[in-house]
């Protein structure tokens, strides 16, 4: 299966998919597209969020673990009408603009541009926190 980059909410209702360097765009909304997603793992997108929140007291802009190739962090809210959720394991490095966003480089070598440093970098410290927690429990 195909590494999947980013996901985008558009204005016109559409999703935009950055997978493997390409771009796909899907006339459905982003629940039921994550919700598919999240199907492999016999979840489904609102449990994954919710076991989130509640395993690590999380509140806003909960990271979405979807299996071994999929770590959603979402840099807006979910209802926002420009979500867009990053995923980290695709994540090679991420660099500062000069207007205060980021420019974010994937494995494929597609580049995002995106927002803000501060909660991107926010985001992947949690992401660590959880993938560090999922590990000590395979372990046991």
């Amino acid at each position: 299966m195909a590494m999947i980059e980013y996901v985008r909410k558009t204005p016109d209702g559409q999703i935009e998919v950055g997978s493997d360097g390409t771009l796909g765009r899907y006339e459905e909304p982003l629940s039921r597209y994550l919700n598919r997603l999240a199907y492999r793992r016999l979840t489904t997108f609102t449990g994954a969020v919710e076991a989130a929140r509640r395993q690590y007291g999380i509140r806003i802009r909960t990271p979405i673990y979807l299996g071994d190739d999929v770590f959603f962090l979402p840099l807006c809210g979910f209802r926002s009408s420009g979500c867009l959720l990053v995923n980290h394991f695709a994540i090679v490095c991420v660099s500062r603009t000069g207007e205060g966003g980021i420019v974010i480089r994937f494995r494929s070598g597609m580049i995002l541009l995106a927002p803000s440093y501060a909660i991107l970098e926010r985001q992947r410290a949690l992401a660590e926190r959880m993938l560090a927690r999922l590990n000590d429990r395979r372990e046991r």
